[in-house]
């Protein structure tokens, strides 16, 4: 596990104030990364850690009810929580940042650098789609069910990789980060943010894009299964699909294999020191 970063409070609209939590320099070049629906800021802690090591102030977002950000009664839309996160990139100084976002929080990546073009550098986009279709709307609905269910663990066969779930230890550990530990969230508030996932549609708007580009997906992903990363690739223009294989490419690729993606990613990104 990654060190602890340095968790900073910062005030977005509506009063609302947002954990995030920076791993690296306190200065130089800002890496702004934003996990996945209900995902607090330690599911992208490797990879935030590996990019300090490489220089970067590497941010990542805990939005709205995770972890100890503020959990107001609205705001949970994917409108809202882009606002949010533009209002963390402002407040942490970053101008042509290298924008991360894996799962939902690769739909707010992408409304990002649509909204605010002055402010990222570079995108990269992890287990990412352009549109919710009838398949991924069913997904996104199948999920919410179960996360309310009384067996919401059964979500785990969605997101990670067989190896992992055959792993007592690993099995456990995940399970108490999502559903029973400390960190876990209420299903109610779980099941809200798998909901924005059902709102993003960006195919209309995704060709005005001209941001340099890297698309990462898993060949084994059952949640966002990468013929969706592949159409957001042919509709960025100039941006690149890399294809990540393996027992262990599930929908938490970046995590079971972190140290192909950190390859990936730094043949991509410049190193900033």
């Amino acid at each position: 596990m990654p060190e602890p970063g340095q968790v900073v409070p910062i005030a977005v609209s509506g009063g609302v104030t947002l954990q995030a939590v920076r791993y690296g320099p306190v200065r130089g070049p800002v890496a702004f990364l934003h996990p996945g629906a209900g995902a607090d800021h330690l599911t992208l802690s490797l990879l935030a850690r590996h990019l300090g090591q490489r220089g970067y102030a590497a941010w990542v977002l805990n939005s709205r009810g995770i972890a100890g950000s503020d959990a107001p009664s609205d705001g949970y839309s994917l409108f809202q929580f882009t606002a949010d996160a533009i209002a963390v990139l402002e407040h942490t100084g970053g101008r042509q940042a290298v924008v991360i976002g894996q799962s939902l929080g690769s739909a707010v990546a992408q409304q990002m650098a649509l909204a605010r073009p002055d402010l990222v550098g570079s995108l990269v986009l992890l287990a990412t789609w352009a549109h919710s279709d009838p398949f991924l709307r069913y997904q996104f609905s199948l999920s919410q069910t179960i996360v309310t269910s009384d067996t919401p663990s059964a979500l785990l066969y969605l997101i990670a990789s067989r190896p992992l779930l055959n792993d007592e230890p690993s099995r456990r550990g995940l399970e108490r980060g999502m559903f029973t530990g400390r960190r876990a969230l209420a299903p109610g508030m779980l099941a809200r943010h798998l909901a924005i996932g059902q709102e993003h549609d960006s195919r209309s708007v995704l060709g005005s894009l001209e941001v340099p580009t890297l698309v990462l997906s898993g060949d084994r992903d059952l949640m966002i299964p990468a013929v969706y990363g592949e159409e957001v690739a042919s509709l960025i223009p100039g941006s690149r699909h890399h294809l990540m294989c393996g027992v262990r490419a599930s929908h938490l690729f970046h995590w079971e294999m972190a140290s192909e993606v950190h390859q990936v990613i730094d043949d991509f990104v410049p190193t900033a020191l």
